[in-house]
């Protein structure tokens, strides 16, 4: 009977180390997809980051390149009203009378372009600005989003790591 009582002991014994050694690698093997699961929301994070940034980048670079072309095009509509301008002075001055009177007209007519030109370019700037603050601020939304929900990810990994340890132990 002592043999038999000493033959399982042993085998309990035996029986709980085996336990407790399976035990202790499901922990392992949790613990190593937990961490895995966190470093994946971290890169996805960090590729979400990136990629608001970069839109954020080529927003600006629309905006600039919208802004030139605005500029451009204000430059080129009043150099040709100054033109004409110039022309109308020149035929105002070798006519006499009548003729300078028309030239008077003619120049308001023309500064009335220009004016006309200035506000239109003042408005396609304004407007290429407050696109491109849009997207600036629509970019850095996505940005905090990206962030939160890295966050929320790195937080249910660590959650539920915990959770493994303390089912493991």
């Amino acid at each position: 009977a002592k043999g038999k009582a000493q033959e399982a002991k042993g085998a309990a014994e035996q029986k709980g180390k085996e336990v407790k050694d399976k035990a202790q690698e499901k922990g392992q093997e949790l613990k190593g997809k937990a961490e895995g699961a966190a470093d994946a929301a971290k890169g996805k994070a960090q590729e979400l980051k990136g990629k608001a940034e970069g839109a954020v980048d080529s927003a600006k670079g629309k905006a600039q390149e919208a802004k030139g072309a605005a500029e451009q095009k204000g430059k080129e509509l009043k150099n040709k009203a100054e033109g004409a301008v110039d022309q109308a002075k020149g035929k105002a001055q070798e006519a006499k009378g009548a003729a300078e009177q028309k030239g008077a007209e003619l120049k308001g007519k023309a500064q009335g372009a220009v004016d006309a030109v200035k506000d239109k370019a003042q408005e396609v700037k304004e407007k290429v600005q407050e696109k491109g603050a849009e997207l600036k601020d629509k970019a850095q939304g996505a940005v905090d989003q990206a962030k939160g929900k890295a966050q929320e990810a790195k937080g249910a990994a660590e959650q539920k790591a915990s959770e493994l340890k303390g089912k493991a132990d």
